[in-house]
């Protein structure tokens, strides 16, 4: 669990039976929530897709691209969820780049990025129609990855859930990327089918991260929203 502030003004993680989180209205204590399926179909891929990444880091990658990963992690820290600026290890930012890759059928990069610093994308809006069935995300097509080829937007989904529900951090289920293109960057909305039947006035969660074509990958965006008609 994370404290910050000898009164926890500010709190975040779990420990015993509770979980510290934050929404609009401020930081709050809930009762911890336990996997119900801690061995998913989802949880197993990227059990899978983790261990690969694990394994080419020691066996595949040699000792000048390790060395390349290191100096891109000493160059480029993640910011907490407290605020405060995280220096991940080499193999870690490695590891996170390539299993995104690889989840939504990218091919991962072995060399470190050059340029030190994480991807970013504009914010996006994501909205679901029950009539449609489809997730739409407004993006801004002047982004550097929507330019670039290798490059994408990833695209993930919650769960439908009622209104009142205003925190959901996983699992989320891969609805599709929206690829970079030199030539002819990608039009907007870009349509995906939703991973779930949804009606009208539930609410939802969308999880977006961009990833560069030198494995440069963002931070996430969590968006919500409700179900349209």
């Amino acid at each position: 669990m994370l404290i910050k502030s000898a009164l926890i003004t500010q709190a975040s993680g779990s420990v015993g039976g509770f979980t510290a989180a934050r929404n609009r209205a401020g930081m709050y204590i809930r009762a911890r929530a336990k996997p119900v399926d801690p061995s998913s179909t989802l949880q197993q891929t990227m059990r899978s897709i983790m261990q690969a990444a694990s394994i080419a880091w020691h066996q595949t990658l040699t000792e000048t691209q390790r060395t390349g990963w290191e100096t891109y992690a000493s160059n480029v820290p993640i910011i907490g969820r407290l605020g405060d600026p995280i220096y991940l290890t080499g193999m870690a930012h490695y590891i996170r780049s390539r299993a995104a890759a690889a989840y939504y059928s990218l091919t991962p990069v072995a060399d470190a990025p050059t340029v030190f610093n994480l991807a970013t994308f504009t914010p996006v809006t994501v909205s679901i129609s029950e009539a449609t069935q489809q997730l739409s995300v407004v993006l801004d097509n002047t982004d550097a990855w929507a330019n670039e080829d290798d490059a994408a937007l990833l695209v993930s989904q919650s769960k439908p859930v009622n209104p009142t529900v205003n925190y959901f951090r996983g699992p989320f289920v891969r609805r599709g990327k929206v690829d970079g293109d030199s030539v002819t960057p990608p039009t907007s909305p870009a349509a995906f089918t939703s991973a779930y039947p949804v009606v009208e006035d539930q609410r939802f969660f969308a999880f977006v991260r961009a990833i560069r074509a030198d494995g440069r990958l963002s931070t996430p965006q969590y968006a919500t929203g409700t179900v349209l008609a």
